[in-house]
């Protein structure tokens, strides 16, 4: 695992090394698992012996679903946001989407929510505007 993900958020990658073809596919489950398929994709990549192998195609569509859903995840945060900015209501983003920022790409770190923080007096109508759009009904 260590040699898949050292320094794999980093904006330049080098080839992993003392990574073979069959470590790769003994961790491969455990990188999907963890949503850390896109990371080790990138590494891979530039390596063309681990780079031509079946498991580094199986990461590699990993990480384009992981692409695709920081699309999806990128559009329900500005959507919250608007929602939350319309009733004068500022977030402050926090956890997975904002340490997304920091990587090269947003999705090499995966995140399945929204954690966002409001002043503690907007509390109760931060509750309301989100119940809301569950429910469908905006105000």
């Amino acid at each position: 695992m260590a040699a898949v993900l050292t320094r794999s958020w980093r904006s330049h990658v080098e080839t992993p090394t003392g990574l073979t073809p069959a470590s790769l596919e003994r961790i491969a489950p455990i990188l999907r698992g963890t949503g850390a398929a896109a990371l080790a994709w990138r590494q891979i990549a530039v390596s063309p012996t681990l780079r031509a192998t079946e498991t580094a195609h199986d990461l590699h569509q990993a990480a384009r679903i992981l692409a695709l859903e920081e699309v999806r995840n990128a559009r329900a945060v500005e959507r919250v946001c608007s929602i939350l900015n319309d009733a004068g209501i500022e977030p402050l983003l926090v956890k997975g989407w904002a340490v997304a920022r920091y990587y090269p790409d947003a999705y090499l770190r995966p995140y399945g929510d929204i954690d966002l923080c409001a002043p503690p007096y907007r509390f109760d109508d931060a509750t309301k505007c989100l119940g809301n759009l569950c429910t469908g009904r905006f105000s």
